[in-house]
């Protein structure tokens, strides 16, 4: 297997494993879409919105705020847990793709490692706050009747679209960055001095990287990798 597709294997096997993820957001997305259905089924409508007693309406929105609370943390430590693994397995084939050994600590060292300042487990904690507070905000409009049923429902099917792409965004970073560091330590090991950066990975490389294609740096000065997210640049060996 030629270096192109190992690296684009990676990516397929992330994509894979982010399905599970997609699989759990559609889950809480339909249990909620289904709550606020029953909800309806309780109250009358009037022009769309529904008239509730304001006891009732307090009741109703800590209950559900209760499960929205659950399933942040729940989302949260799944996805930490599952992105870790992804990342273990992307380490370690690197260094199988360069027929080197790297230990247990060499791993976990740098998976540790943050991407411009932040590690991605508190990123994985910061979106799902903020997810938890988008529908906080809707579920308590569509509670006060300033939101009907038609638009609570798409714009619950829209905050958690934005999860999941947030999701991919963070995890494919995250690949970049591993494979990347991984790389560089075989080099490092095996004296490699010279790299050369692959900007033209697929149709999903943006425009910000391509000026780079092609360039060769000494391994010390290499930029490094991703430069910003989504980025899917790696580099090859020169010399």
């Amino acid at each position: 297997m030629n270096q192109v597709d190992f690296i684009k294997s990676l990516y397929e096997m992330t994509d894979d494993e982010i399905k599970k993820l997609y699989k759990l957001l559609k889950k809480n997305k339909d249990e909620l879409s289904q709550r606020l259905a029953n909800i309806l089924l309780e109250y009358t409508i009037t022009d769309g919105n529904m008239d509730i007693k304001r006891v009732d309406r307090v009741k109703l929105y800590n209950d559900i705020s209760k499960q929205v609370i659950q399933d942040s943390k729940e989302m949260s430590k799944i996805e930490v847990d599952l992105i870790d693994g992804i990342l273990i397995t992307v380490i370690n084939e690197t260094a199988k793709y360069w027929n080197y050994n790297i230990g247990f600590e060499d791993v976990r060292k740098i998976i540790k490692t943050n991407f411009k300042g932040k590690h991605f487990s508190n990123r994985v904690w910061e979106n799902e706050e903020v997810v938890a507070k988008k529908l906080h905000l809707l579920i308590n409009d569509f509670l006060d009747g300033k939101v009907n049923v038609n638009q609570i429902k798409r714009e619950i099917e829209k905050v958690f679209n934005s999860s999941a792409y947030n999701t991919k965004r963070l995890v494919e970073t995250e690949v970049a960055r591993v494979e990347d560091e991984a790389f560089k330590r075989f080099c490092k090991e095996t004296g490699v001095k010279k790299i050369k950066r692959n900007a033209i990975l697929d149709t999903h490389t943006c425009s910000d990287c391509a000026e780079y294609d092609g360039v060769i740096y000494d391994l010390d000065k290499a930029p490094t990798l991703p430069t910003h997210p989504l980025c899917r640049c790696f580099y090859e060996i020169v010399e």
